[in-house]
């Protein structure tokens, strides 16, 4: 309790619970075995005492808290009996729902997901963790009413970590953004900024783009100044981690000042804002939210094109555009439509737009003309962003180097690549499967699956 409901406020008394985790390691130190061959060769654990394994296991928990800094249970925080199971199970669902998306493709194991939400929700129905999941989940899948029904749940649920709702109102933020509900979102940025100490100057940008589209979109010129007074606090607002600038942070700072630079105008912010955090993997689901937000993009290139005549108009803006029409094409199946005009921008658009180009040429098939693309992303440096962007040539190049060893199997092994194609994808499955049903019921076939 300690450790998760500090880590929420990121208040002094986190070290206590960091103390607490530690003295737990040095008991765990003391009953351990300790033996040289160890590091040679793999312990042979039967001939460990009781005392040992759990030991053991005991210390191997530890650093695993000490390095996530939470603690997961349910709503009133003791009804979990015994934290092992959910534990892991809450660690799969926010890899295949929160990293993948964010920091990946976008291409989460949804089986795997329903497989551990079915498993949470049958054996704690009010439990606020599984209810943020089934949100998130409701939302990858283009749920968005759904999962504004399932968040709004969560947030009733319990009321000892006020902090916990934090994370809801992000994702309801979202769930309204895509459906271009700037006033429920702007209500939702307001509260992170106002509650939340993760990254203010980052909440502030998102609350001030959300006035800016209703200002513009719902006629209301008396936004502007408020606006203004909430950009220009953005770079005092700045939070440093171990010395470091959080990368949401850094684009929220440089966007500001590029509002004020360009007197008082930004281009689409909030819907901008949606493709760095990878929200386009969740409306391309559904065309009926992705047309409305093409309809904006294609609005705002028609302006911005008018201007290219100028021979001293910087093209930011105009490429901008270009990105954020691109990605609506493409989530949309117009893939012919893609515009590859040359993108002249300092800025993060350059190295993302080459990200794009390869993804969608892996999208197409054509892996050599898709590694080129992204071999090129990797040689910018020096943009905001960049370790996002990194991530995600990272996992498609790791998806094209598997694509490319199942195209060079000998003939007659592609009939086993072909029924092992998303090989990966089944281990998650089936680990799934291992954690959320009764031993007993477990196939012995993931044994085999998982040998290396």
């Amino acid at each position: 309790m300690i450790i998760m409901s500090q880590f929420f406020d990121l208040q002094p008394e986190i070290q206590t619970a960091l103390d607490n985790l530690r003295n737990c390691m040095d008991v765990c130190q003391r009953e351990k075995r300790y033996s040289m061959t160890k590091l040679v060769w793999r312990p042979n654990y039967n001939s460990y005492t009781d005392v040992q394994i759990h030991a053991e296991l005991c210390y191997a928990e530890a650093l695993l808290m000490t390095a996530l800094m939470t603690f997961l249970e349910d709503q009133n925080l003791l009804n979990l009996n015994g934290l092992r199971r959910p534990l892991a199970v809450l660690i799969m669902l926010a890899y295949q729902c929160y990293v993948e998306h964010i920091f990946g493709l976008g291409d989460g194991d949804m089986q795997c997901v329903d497989t551990c939400l079915d498993y949470g929700l049958s054996e704690h129905p009010d439990g606020a963790f599984f209810l943020l999941f089934l949100g998130r989940k409701k939302q990858l899948t283009g749920q968005i009413n759904e999962a504004i029904e399932a968040l709004k749940r969560c947030i009733s649920v319990q009321n000892e970590w006020k902090q916990f709702h934090n994370i809801c109102h992000w994702e309801l933020l979202w769930c309204y953004a895509v459906q271009c509900d700037w006033i429920n979102a702007s209500k939702c940025a307001d509260i992170l900024r106002k509650q939340c100490k993760w990254s203010p100057a980052a909440y502030t940008y998102q609350y001030a783009t959300f006035l800016y589209m209703i200002m513009v979109e719902h006629n209301r010129p008396e936004l502007q100044a408020e606006i203004s007074q909430l950009l220009r606090q953005v770079p005092d607002l700045r939070v440093r981690f171990a010395g470091k600038t959080v990368p949401a942070e850094k684009f929220a700072i440089v966007q500001s000042q590029r509002y004020f630079n360009h007197n008082n105008q930004l281009v689409l912010p909030a819907i901008e804002y949606m493709y760095i955090w990878n929200i386009f993997a969740v409306i391309g689901q559904s065309p009926h939210l992705l047309n409305p937000i093409l309809e904006r993009v294609q609005k705002y290139e028609q302006i911005e094109q008018t201007k290219l005549t100028q021979p001293d108009q910087p093209l930011d803006d105009y490429c901008r555009c270009l990105l954020l029409k691109g990605m609506c094409l493409r989530h949309l199946q117009q893939h012919s439509r893609l515009s590859t005009e040359r993108i002249e921008s300092s800025t993060y658009l350059i190295p993302k737009a080459t990200l794009e180009l390869g993804l969608n040429h892996l999208k197409f098939g054509s892996l050599a003309e898709a590694r080129r693309w992204l071999d090129q992303a990797k040689t910018y440096s020096g943009y905001t962003l960049e370790t996002i962007v990194h991530f995600r040539i990272h996992t498609a190049i790791r998806t094209i180097n598997n694509q490319n060893k199942s195209q060079n199997l000998p003939e007659n092994d592609h009939d086993d690549a072909a029924s092992n194609k998303g090989g990966i994808r089944t281990i998650w499955s089936e680990l799934s499967k291992r954690l959320t049903f009764s031993d007993q019921n477990v196939d012995d076939s993931f044994d085999a699956q998982t040998k290396f």
